[in-house]
């Protein structure tokens, strides 16, 4: 019998699923520990695979602190923040977070299956909901449960700091704000705006996704080789016969472009940064 690569796939995802389940039941009474490792930055990551924080929505919403904490005001405020997020309700200031959760709260505490489907992380949405009918019921009861609130590219805020740029502070959240800013977002509109007249990268649909792990990277050391293999990453094919990179349009129409053009679609990616945010370029290449 032969089988598709989507069926080889599939039954991987099933075994993953079944072995991440099984070890969660096994450690499920009693206190664990997760190995980490440091890599030559100084980045954490666990060594254990299938239960561990930086995996997959189904691992993290598996494990939890052994201790508990009961919510103060604050603590309060980010386990909401943490839950509309896994929502997909990320682009708005924390109040307006915080109301969505409140008046979605009948929703959420009930399971309704309708509302929790559509999650932008179903999983872990899944896992607020329960902890937070939890919290509804008894808010003096310790709550074992991991609010995360992500960086905003840990790398520029380095930058920002060390280079005292107020501007890019306040762009990867460093300065207090009660509005949250999206700097891949902010760089991805300027870029299609200083692209409009330029063809054919003024076809391209340019957002937050397609230059996110070029600008993620920089802080880094990335290439420009390396920039170029990550935007190449965004196409949804690769023409053999003419050796061009196949991308989508504004218009779900396709555009093909050279390696040559991607090189070109980079330096406008640097220039863009290099404009609004002198610094990155200066510490870059100190």
């Amino acid at each position: 019998m032969e089988y598709t690569t989507n069926d080889k796939e599939n039954y991987t995802s099933k075994i993953i699923i079944d072995i991440t389940i099984n070890l969660a039941i096994i450690y499920s009474e009693t206190e664990f520990y997760l190995p980490v490792f440091s890599d030559w930055r100084g980045r954490i990551y666990p060594e254990s695979s299938f239960l561990n924080y930086q995996a997959n929505e189904l691992s993290f919403s598996l494990i939890s602190p052994f201790e508990g904490k009961v919510l103060d005001d604050v603590g309060l405020r980010y386990f909401l923040i943490h839950g509309a997020n896994c929502y997909g309700i990320d682009n708005y200031n924390f109040d307006e977070i915080i109301n969505w959760v409140i008046n979605n709260a009948n929703s959420i505490i009930n399971l309704d299956l309708d509302f929790l489907i559509i999650a932008k992380q179903p999983i872990n949405f899944l896992n607020f909901a329960l902890y937070l009918r939890k919290w509804y019921i008894n808010p003096n009861e310790p709550l074992n449960f991991f609010a995360v609130q992500d960086a905003t590219c840990s790398g520029l805020q380095h930058i920002a700091s060390i280079m005292s740029d107020k501007s890019l502070a306040k762009m990867v959240n460093l300065v207090p704000y009660n509005n949250p800013s999206d700097i891949y977002t902010i760089i991805a509109n300027n870029l299609e705006k200083s692209l409009s007249n330029i063809s054919p990268f003024n076809k391209l649909n340019i957002d937050r996704k397609f230059i996110k792990k070029s600008i993620m990277t920089i802080p880094y050391g990335v290439t420009i080789i390396g920039m170029v293999n990550q935007i190449a990453e965004n196409a949804i094919s690769f023409n053999k016969s003419n050796k061009t990179y196949c991308f989508l349009s504004k218009n779900n129409n396709v555009i093909s472009l050279s390696r040559k053009e991607l090189f070109t679609l980079v330096q406008f990616i640097l220039s863009e940064l290099n404009k609004d945010y002198a610094s990155i370029h200066i510490l870059k290449y100190f």
